[in-house]
């Protein structure tokens, strides 16, 4: 009788062991397997701020080629204001002679007729 009952208590733990063991193994699966996923999961995150990286360094360089377009526009534009008025002055003060001319001749003949 306590041979059997010795035989069923060693069943017993080994059964507890073996579970035991099953328990362990189950739960380092589950360890292995969420630390293989929180590697995969890393990588793609590094993938993804790789390609963060490279979009901001590209638009950081369109703001700067447009910042240099905008600001050869500006220059451009204030060349042609300033070629503008030199040209309008100029214009305005060949007019200005020519129709001082004109009231000069106008007048000389005005005399000569009046003589």
């Amino acid at each position: 009788n306590e041979l059997f009952l010795a035989q069923v208590n060693n069943k017993t733990v080994n059964l507890n062991m073996s579970f035991m063991q099953n328990k362990y193994q189950t739960q380092e699966d589950m360890v292995q397997k969420l630390a293989m996923d929180n590697k995969k999961k890393n990588e793609l995150l590094d993938a993804q701020k790789s390609e963060f990286n490279r979009i901001q360094q590209q638009l950081n360089m369109l703001k700067m080629s447009q910042d240099s377009e905008l600001q050869r526009a500006h220059s451009q534009q204030t060349e042609l204001q300033q070629q503008l008025s030199f040209f309008k002055g100029k214009y305005e003060n060949d007019l200005k002679q020519e129709l001082e001319k004109q009231a000069r001749e106008n007048e000389q003949r005005l005399q000569q007729e009046l003589e």
